[in-house]
Formats: C-alpha cells, structure tokens, sequence
C-alpha cells in the first residue's frame, strides 16, 4: 500500500470521527505531497515519489538544530498568546536570517542568542504582547 493510500484512507477515518485536527494535518499532506508530484512532472522526471523524497519532506531529518533555534525565536519573538504573534514570528523568521546573513555564520549565531535571551527577558510575552501591554498603559481610562 502507497503512502498516498494510507493518508487518503487516514483522511476517511478521521472524517468519519469528525477529528478536524486529523483531517487539517491529512489534507496537508496530501496536498504537500501532490504538489511534490507536480514539480517532478515538470521537471520531467518520473511522477512515483521515492521514500527518501516523502520522508525528507515530511520526516524528522529534513528538520535540523539551527531551524529548530530558528523556529524557537520565531516564537519568542511574536508571542504564544495570539495569532497576530505568529504572524509577526513568521514574518521575523522569513526576513531576518537574510538581514544576519552577511555577518558570518560566526556573528550571525552569536546575534540570534544574544537577541533570544534578550527578547525572553524583556518581552515574555513576545512582540505583541509587550505592545499590548503598552496600549494598555497609555489608552485612556
């Protein structure tokens, strides 16, 4: 049985257990997957995804401890607490390693730490909610 199958049939399951959050992830994959397919078909390449595609895709090893930092910052930065926090965490992630990336790897690493432990010590509640805080502060009572 294909991988496809699987989450196709997974995909069945967790609609007949109205999961939402099963059925978020399994159309996501799917989706990631046939995307995959697409780009293999335009390269002229065969459409079949080999393991080492799929799980290199979706797996743990396509995952390393500088995304995972990353990803980690991205957090801290904008905040657990909302949805306007991700945005601007992700937004955080998308530009800045471009703006650290003419330092060095050295320097670049050293300003990302420098900056985490900043960021958790003064804005526990990332970005938005420190600018929360401050609206709050100074809105008119």
């Amino acid at each position: 049985m294909g991988l496809q199958t699987t989450i196709k049939e997974d995909l069945k399951a967790a609609l007949k257990e109205g999961n939402s959050e099963k059925v978020g992830v399994h159309r996501l994959l799917s989706a990631a997957l046939h995307n995959r397919e697409i780009e293999k078909r335009a390269k002229g390449s065969s459409e079949t995804l080999t393991e080492e595609e799929v799980f290199g895709f979706v797996g743990p090893t396509g995952y390393n401890f500088a995304l995972s930092v990353q990803m980690l910052f991205g957090l801290v930065i904008g905040g657990m607490q909302s949805l306007a926090g991700a945005i601007v965490g992700g937004l955080f992630l998308q530009f800045f390693p471009d703006v650290t990336a003419g330092l060095g790897k050295g320097l670049s690493a050293l300003l990302y730490a420098m900056l985490l432990i900043a960021a958790i010590v003064a804005m526990p509640t990332g970005v938005i909610g420190t600018l929360r805080r401050l609206a709050a502060r100074f809105r008119p009572q």
